[in-house]
């Protein structure tokens, strides 16, 4: 029984960790140096917003492609690390 709690624990907390990209979209399209927005939803400390009653808070950042970049599909990534038991005191 204890394996079982444990296991329901370290699942939903691993799941509360997780990182949403919501924009871009797959299949949008981007020109070479152009400006994208990027839309993470994830808890933690950013700033977070409410922008619709249906969605979850989150925060956008404009990102800027390089104009060598190959054409083509590509792929973004959110790095996301947390400290835990760190005091700030």
């Amino acid at each position: 029984m204890k394996s079982i709690i444990s296991l329901v624990v370290l699942a939903s907390v691993s799941l509360a960790q997780n990182s949403i990209i919501g924009l871009p979209t797959a299949g949008y399209m981007i020109t070479k140096g152009g400006n994208v927005t990027v839309q993470v939803q994830r808890p933690g400390p950013f700033d977070p917003q409410y922008h619709e009653s249906d969605q979850p808070p989150y925060q956008n950042f404009t990102v800027t492609l390089p104009n060598l970049i190959a054409a083509g599909d590509a792929q973004i990534n959110v790095a996301h690390a947390a400290l835990v038991g760190v005091n700030e005191t």
